[in-house]
């Protein structure tokens, strides 16, 4: 076979994977979304939303098209990709923190303390994002699209299953959060 014809099946074939699994994932969070609006109340809902306001914007130009630059210059090696993958995990910590120390201040301009709390669990996706920066770009690079789309479909289904569990053990309930904590754990 050619080097073309590789390519080209290597195009195909990941097009084809990336499809059915993203479809895959799609329905996951789907039903994951139906069963956790059963489980829930709206304010829930509005809580979450407050939270993710900030942390929404800031997510979508976290990494500085970094993971763009890594597939698309296949010189970054070694320790140049070592040094751009701190720097992304860094600047992830940095997010992370700061959304900490301003958890309490977004809450106060809602006028709804149960913010702040959503914004810290939340806030942790700066460093789980950044940390899978560098291999889903290997990934993007190698045209590996099946491990790739594959790897998507695990981390919906995980990060959906976490929303159940959540949701069905009153985690994300207005009135979980009034009740003291060593009461929760019994």
């Amino acid at each position: 076979m050619s080097r073309d014809s590789n390519l080209d099946h290597a195009l195909v074939s990941g097009i084809a994977w990336t499809a059915i699994l993203r479809w895959s994932a799609q329905g996951v969070s789907w039903v994951a979304t139906f069963l956790a609006a059963r489980l829930l109340v709206p304010a829930d809902y509005g809580i979450v939303s407050m939270a993710t306001l900030g942390i929404g914007f800031l997510r979508m130009v976290e990494d500085f098209g970094l993971d763009s630059i890594l597939v698309q210059d296949r010189s970054i090696q070694g320790g140049q990709q070592a040094r751009l993958a701190g720097l992304i995990v860094a600047t992830g910590g940095v997010f992370c923190v700061a959304f900490l120390a301003l958890a309490h201040s977004i809450a106060g301009f809602f006028k709804e303390p149960q913010v702040a709390g959503a914004i810290a669990a939340l806030s942790l996706l700066f460093i789980t994002d950044a940390l899978q920066v560098v291999p889903r770009a290997a990934l993007q690079r190698d045209l590996e699209f099946r491990r790739f789309a594959a790897l998507t479909l695990v981390q919906v289904v995980a990060t959906q299953t976490v929303l159940i569990a959540a949701a069905a053990a009153g985690w994300g309930s207005s009135r979980w959060w009034r009740v003291p904590w060593r009461e929760r754990l019994r």
